[in-house]
């Protein structure tokens, strides 16, 4: 805007920026409460998708370790009909 009349009034008064009620950190340090739950939270939800990955792989090992145990029972069992007298 090169000259507005209305320049100062439509830009409202002069009112200083509103002050943080948290003060700032000294010595270039800032501070680091929210980054240390974000990391727990970070750490808790790959630990959570490591146990559902293990408990999957154990379960479908266990799955196919009862399915050849059964299907063994049952050869048996078939086997021992058919050489019955």
């Amino acid at each position: 805007m090169l000259f507005s009349p209305f320049g100062k009034w439509l830009s409202g008064p002069d009112v200083p920026a509103p002050q943080s009620a948290v003060p700032a950190p000294t010595n270039g340090r800032r501070r680091r409460r929210g980054a240390t739950a974000m990391e727990y939270l970070f750490v808790i939800s790959l630990i959570v998708v490591v146990a559902i990955t293990g408990v999957n792989y154990f379960a479908q090992t266990v799955k196919e370790s009862l399915q050849n145990s059964n299907d063994a029972i049952q050869k048996g069992k078939d086997g021992s009909k058919s050489n019955a007298p």
